[in-house]
C-alpha cells in the first residue's frame, strides 16, 4: 500500500526535522514524535561524541542537536497549531459537527416513532381490556359508594 507523505515531510522539514535520504519517512516520523526511542537517541548521542565527526550532516536538521522528544514534539505541536491546515481541520470539525448534530436528531426521532408505532398494538389492546372492565369498575364504585352513604345515615 503506498501512502502519500509530501505534505508530513514538508511540515517536519520546515520545522527542523528533515527526513535523512536514505530513511523511510513514516519511521522517521516515529522516532521523532515517540518517546520509547529516546534511549537509543541518548546511546546513538553518547556514540557520535565519542567519535566527535568532523562534518555535519546538513539532513539531520535540529533532530541530533540534543534535543529531547518533548522539546520536538512541542516544537511540532506549536507550529502546528498555529499554521492554516490546523485552522481548516478545526472549520471541517466544526462543520462535521453539524452535520452530526442533524443526523443525530433525524435518528431520534425516527427512533421514538418506531418504538411509539410498535408500542401502540399493545396500548390499543390495553385500552380495549379496560374498556371490558369499565362496567364492573363502575359496579364496585357504586356498590362502595352505597356502602359510604349507609354508614353515614
Amino acid at each position: 500500500m503506498l501512502i502519500y507523505l509530501n505534505f508530513l515531510v514538508q511540515f517536519f522539514s520546515s520545522n527542523g526535522f528533515p527526513c535523512p535520504s536514505l530513511q523511510s519517512p513514516s519511521d522517521h516520523f516515529v522516532n521523532k514524535i515517540n518517546k520509547d526511542f529516546e534511549q537509543r537517541k541518548r546511546c546513538n548521542s553518547l556514540m557520535l561524541t565519542i567519535r566527535k565527526p568532523k562534518c555535519k550532516d546538513p539532513e539531520k536538521g535540529l533532530g541530533t542537536g540534543g534535543l529531547s522528544t518533548e522539546e520536538a514534539i512541542d516544537i511540532l505541536v506549536k507550529s502546528y497549531d498555529s499554521s492554516e491546515i490546523s485552522h481548516q481541520v478545526q472549520k471541517e470539525l466544526s462543520q462535521i459537527k453539524k452535520r452530526a448534530r442533524g443526523s443525530l436528531l433525524v435518528f431520534v426521532v425516527t427512533f421514538v416513532t418506531f418504538i411509539t408505532v410498535g408500542g401502540f398494538p399493545s396500548f390499543v389492546e390495553d385500552m380495549k381490556s379496560f374498556e371490558k372492565l369499565k362496567p364492573m369498575v363502575a359496579a364496585i364504585n357504586c356498590s362502595q359508594e352505597n356502602l359510604r352513604s349507609n354508614k353515614v345515615t
